[in-house]
């Protein structure tokens, strides 16, 4: 998926959500909203939307001094998924299908997105999940492939996700690489995001060596790229691993919540709809 000019408002929207956590005025917020912006538009339009707001916020990040502006918010969400991880565990141990039932528990995950979402309110999500009805739904397909893949890939997403990711790990019951960023960006997922979620007891935790939003391949280590080029099978969280991944050809499945009208009018949903899509 590339940049557009339609993809400006959502990043405009994520500075100043990004901004509004530092101790500045709104005259500068408006200031550094607006040179950001046109920082965006002088990029290079055929690179996703991830890339693209990547370099943005490495830039948003420089005016805190290198401090991310979400490290306290990061560290409330892991605090409130950590805390009801087990009541996660219990739906599932309670569930006729709990591989489904924990695939959707990964996906309601996806709501903890710091940067589009003004409120979250995880304990509604989570009241969905026996009748949650998915707008695109391959799960049948993407079961089919974790029973005879032997190299699995999960690309995280956002940092108290990974307490919902681990549920559906756990339930794959086969090895999985998890893979993270090396370092904050946004509410990105980091090594120490994937520590404190116990998700090296169930999977392979792996850096992707980068401070990206999604994993991107050209950003990332040798070690990432090569996992993502030996897998049976990729699964791919949230908005920022769909923009990238779309146009690839791997065996990809993507679990997301659509949040933008771009990324909504690509699958041909509505914002807010949850989906597991296969892409190849």
């Amino acid at each position: 998926m590339k940049f557009s000019k339609e993809c400006l408002p959502c990043l405009q929207k994520q500075i100043k959500n990004s901004l509004e956590l530092l101790n500045i005025s709104e005259k500068e917020i408006e200031i550094i909203t607006e040179k950001e912006i046109e920082f965006a538009k002088r990029q290079d339009f055929s690179k996703s939307p991830a890339e693209i707001a990547t370099y943005v916020h490495q830039r948003i990040m420089s005016y805190a001094g290198g401090i991310n502006p979400y490290e306290n918010e990061i560290v409330r969400y892991n605090n409130i998924a950590k805390k009801i991880y087990p009541e996660l565990k219990n739906i599932v141990r309670n569930s006729k299908k709990p591989l489904y039932s924990s695939a959707i528990i990964s996906l309601i995950g996806n709501t903890i997105d710091l940067t589009f979402m003004d409120e979250i309110d995880i304990e509604g999500e989570l009241k969905k999940i026996e009748k949650l009805k998915l707008k695109v739904d391959d799960f049948k397909e993407m079961k089919y492939k974790l029973e005879s893949a032997e190299k699995i890939c999960f690309l995280s997403d956002n940092a108290g996700e990974v307490f919902f990711d681990r549920v559906f790990i756990e339930e794959i019951k086969k090895e999985v690489l998890y893979i993270v960023n090396q370092k904050p960006i946004l509410n990105e997922a980091t090594i120490e995001d994937g520590k404190f979620a116990g998700m090296e007891e169930v999977a392979k935790l792996i850096s992707d060596g980068s401070e990206a939003i999604g994993v991107i391949p050209s950003h990332s280590n040798d070690e990432t790229k090569r996992i993502i080029n030996e897998s049976d099978i990729i699964i791919s969280k949230g908005q920022a691993n769909f923009e990238i991944f779309e146009d690839f050809d791997y065996p990809t499945f993507f679990l997301l919540r659509a949040k933008c009208r771009q990324v909504a009018d690509k699958l041909g949903v509505e914002l807010g709809d949850y989906i597991i899509k296969k892409n190849y």
